[in-house]
């Protein structure tokens, strides 16, 4: 509620461009998040052993330091023609701030599975809320001060460091000493786990690829104030509903997860979250299928309209995805990694090939109307998908638990 209730101001101290580069920042970082602990931290729930848990935090803390050092050398050397290649050269020298946030995100990400795993549910959400609260004070400050792009970033780097101080106070006594592990017994917990990466890394790879081309294509074929309006769109539209889908998949998981362990049946329980995820996500879809255009240049400021106009064409695709994310997690719970695998990697290339075939010489609206239709029927099939997952759970005894990655969204 926080993030909406600053918007207004943030679009009245900011310009589209400068939410331009605010976006293409964002998707930097969502890009390499996910896969950046080689997906192990999804196994923190399911870890047999408290010490085994344990042993997996420090192995993704490891592995996300080494790749986001590397990541962060590799900004520095090629700056400028990465900026140049993803169109968005006004993002400067904080593309070498991108890893040191992916690196933050990461811990937090690792923290926040500890808690689920003690079910500290709301330690996760206060987490999530004190991420708010920083963001929108940060940002409202240096708006006020005229510092343009490099207010937003800012913003969200300390936004993102508070959340993880949190969580890492709540989850200190899991992590402490963590650094003392010695590596053979990290290589035997990688070991042991090596499916998570096998077939979670490799995937979310593609999916966290597939959902940053959309702003990627855009900053390239359109000017800067279309990223912009795209960026807030997407934030008003989708940023409300993946947070709650970020609440219910944590339960989701757990649910799935004991009733597979049990015996008993996935599927009426599925759809029962489905029918109430359907009815949550159809009035603001009806919302701005009906007054998009207008709300947002109300709420937001004239020059903001065409943000609306965006966000009524994809709002039923956004509909779509964010039930389907919310019980992704059914694929994992049940076993059917492989499947959930193979539609991230179908869904890849029929949007690689969307935007590289199919978007260049249109106007951003046709780009969108046809990706929306796109999009909407692929996570049509990932529902399908997720059926037929709790109809046919295959989980073996050590993978009956996964947790939610990043990417799944």
């Amino acid at each position: 509620m926080l993030t909406f209730a600053i918007l207004p101001l943030l679009t009245r101290l900011f310009e589209p461009s400068d939410f331009a580069v605010l976006t293409v920042f964002v998707t930097l970082v969502s890009t390499v998040l996910p896969f950046v602990c080689g997906k192990y931290e999804t196994a923190i729930v399911v870890a047999q052993t408290d010490h085994q848990a344990r042993g997996l935090a420090a192995l993704c803390i490891w592995i996300s330091g080494a790749l986001s050092l590397g990541l962060t050398c590799a900004a520095v050397v090629f700056e400028r023609p990465f900026n140049s290649l993803i169109g968005c050269p006004q993002l400067g020298s904080w593309l070498a701030v991108t890893p040191v946030v992916v690196w933050l995100g990461a811990v937090t990400a690792v923290c926040a599975h500890l808690a689920n795993r003690r079910a500290a549910f709301g330690w996760i959400a206060s987490s999530t809320i004190l991420q708010a609260i920083a963001a929108a004070s940060v940002g409202l400050l240096m708006g006020l001060s005229d510092m343009g792009a490099t207010g937003l970033l800012a913003a969200n780097l300390v936004s993102v460091a508070l959340g993880m101080g949190l969580l890492v106070t709540v989850t200190r006594s899991d992590l402490s000493r963590w650094y003392e592990l010695r590596r053979q017994a990290l290589w035997e917990i990688a070991h042991r786990y090596r499916d998570f990466p096998l077939y979670n890394a490799s995937s979310s790879i593609l999916n966290a690829v597939a959902l940053a081309l959309p702003v990627f294509c855009l900053s390239r074929l359109c000017d800067s104030d279309t990223v912009g309006l795209f960026g807030l769109a997407v934030r008003v539209g989708w940023a409300p509903l993946s947070l709650l889908s970020s609440a219910v998949s944590q339960v989701h998981l757990n649910r799935v997860s004991e009733l597979v362990r049990s015996g008993h049946g996935v599927v009426p329980y599925l759809m029962r979250v489905l029918a109430a995820l359907l009815g949550l996500a159809l009035l603001p879809t009806l919302l701005m299928l009906a007054w998009g255009p207008n709300l947002f240049a109300m709420a937001f400021g004239p020059s903001w309209r065409g943000a609306g106009e965006y966000l009524a064409i994809m709002m039923p695709a956004i509909a779509i995805q964010f039930i389907a994310s919310t019980l992704s997690p059914t694929c994992c719970a049940t076993g059917n990694n492989r499947l959930a695998a193979a539609w991230k990697a179908l869904a890849f290339l029929i949007t690689a090939a969307f935007f590289l075939f199919i978007a260049p010489g249109r106007d951003a609206r046709m780009i969108l109307s046809l990706f929306a239709v796109t999009n909407g029927l692929l996570y049509l099939l990932y529902l399908g998908v997720i059926i037929y997952s709790a109809r046919h759970p295959v989980a073996r005894p050590h993978e009956t638990q996964l947790a939610l990655g990043a990417s799944s969204l």
